[in-house]
């Protein structure tokens, strides 16, 4: 086995200091149970996973939804928290990821192994209501991130109005398209630290589910007497993606105007359905290896349906599909093809009663691709468990052990199979 260590002096020292893993979710800070003396499950089945009430505070602008009073209409939404001052401390936090990740990856029987241990990520994250006003804002900026460069992970600012039983919301910056923004089958950031395939796999144009674009956006939210149900609808309008991927952040970039809409539906005791549907354009650059380098533009389509059942409290059972299509051209003379692509996952989580902060995870899925001129299908397949523990009361300092194990075949290049494990220490302070 190989082993690498990068930055090892820096992770240890960040062990040392109790500056250790988080999965960076958008819009989740201990800073909020501050705020309000309680703990993280208030709004979390486990961290970073919302449950019906976090769905409600973040669609009403990180305010926490008031006790329904019968007879009496529920307050509008500026009202709501506004003799709370906003400080530092409750609006405020920083996150640090350290982790140890062995990968073997290759041919069955031949594969190779590698082992990081290394100082992963370093962001601080500031967010909440801007009291007395309609406002509120998130903005998260990331020192360090698997080796990349600094960058701003999101900033934007929205306008929410109306009643907290029944709002709606303008917002306008850098924000995730996905994470946190629906119920938990649709949201790519859980229990493991890799999303679902459906969410994550780039296509032959470099194209993901998973981004943070700038752009636009727009929602309602209305729910039954007592919060009984929930009924969200979003939609965006982005600047996209740029050829390599990444998101673009300033207009006239590509041109593009790139459109997802969502819409969730929570009931009962932390059940809910989500479906979504996005359509893009995306530059490609194609044939960078080649004489002749090409460019085209790849129009995405990509349409998901999600749900959750809680069972008992304790048993939380999810699903999810992807189909998606895109434009694919092999070579500057040849008409534009298609590439299809369609992802199942399913997904268990248990949460023991006598062991709070305790969550055992399994996931199983698949995804198709095809594409014009390929040799046929290529299928992915892949199993994953996981085992994660909040060690403090606010849910803030946790440890996660997870492995996942994924066999690709694919006409053209055989059968290659990737097995990885990750062991998880995390504080958000």
């Amino acid at each position: 086995m190989r082993l690498t260590h990068r930055h090892v002096g820096g992770a240890l020292a960040a062990a040392g200091l109790g500056l250790l893993l988080l999965q960076p979710p958008a819009h989740a800070i201990p800073a909020f149970a501050r705020k309000y003396q309680v703990n993280c499950y208030l709004c979390h089945t486990i961290f970073p996973r919302l449950n019906k009430m976090g769905y409600l505070f973040k669609r009403n602008g990180y305010r926490l939804p008031p006790k329904p009073v019968e007879g009496k209409p529920a307050p509008r939404v500026r009202e709501v928290d506004a003799a709370l001052p906003w400080r530092p401390r409750t609006a405020m936090a920083l996150y640090g990821v350290a982790e140890y990740e062995s990968i073997a990856s290759g041919a069955p029987g031949a594969a190779s192994s590698e082992s990081v241990t290394d100082l992963d990520t370093l962001a601080f994250l500031s967010a909440g209501p801007i009291p007395g006003t309609g406002f509120s804002y998130l903005a998260k900026y990331v020192f360090y991130y698997e080796g990349g460069e600094r960058e701003v992970g999101a900033a934007d600012l929205t306008y929410t109005w109306g009643r907290a039983d029944r709002s709606f919301f303008v917002k306008a910056g850098k924000m995730y398209l996905l994470q946190g923004e629906g119920f938990r089958g649709s949201d790519p950031r859980g229990v493991f630290p890799w999303a679902p395939l459906a969410l994550s796999a780039s296509d032959p144009a470099a194209f993901s589910l998973d981004q943070n674009p700038v752009g636009l956006a727009g929602g309602a939210t209305w729910t039954t007497p007592g919060y009984r149900g929930v009924f969200g609808l979003s939609g965006k309008v982005t600047l996209g993606l740029d050829e390599k991927g990444e998101p673009v952040n300033r207009p006239g970039g590509t041109g593009h105007r790139d459109l997802f809409l969502e819409a969730d539906y929570l009931f009962g005791n932390d059940n809910g359905v989500s479906a979504f549907y996005y359509r893009g354009r995306k530059p490609v650059l194609a044939g960078e290896d080649s004489p002749a380098p090409f460019r085209y533009d790849s129009t995405e389509e990509r349409w998901g349906l999600f749900a959750n059942r809680l069972i008992f409290s304790q048993l939380d059972l999810s699903a999810g599909y992807v189909g998606g299509r895109a434009g694919w051209r092999a070579s500057a003379a040849d008409p534009v093809g298609h590439y299809t692509t369609r992802s199942l996952f399913g997904e268990a989580s248990y949460y023991p009663e006598a062991w709070r902060g305790l969550v055992l995870s399994a996931r199983v899925e698949g995804l198709r691709e095809r594409c014009d001129g390929w040799p046929g299908t290529v299928e992915t397949r892949a199993w994953s468990v996981s085992a994660q523990r909040a060690l403090l009361r606010f849910g803030d300092l946790a440890v996660r052990a997870s492995y996942r194990d994924a066999h690709r075949d694919d006409p053209a290049s055989g059968v290659t199979v990737e097995r990885r494990f990750r062991l998880d220490l995390r504080v958000a302070w």
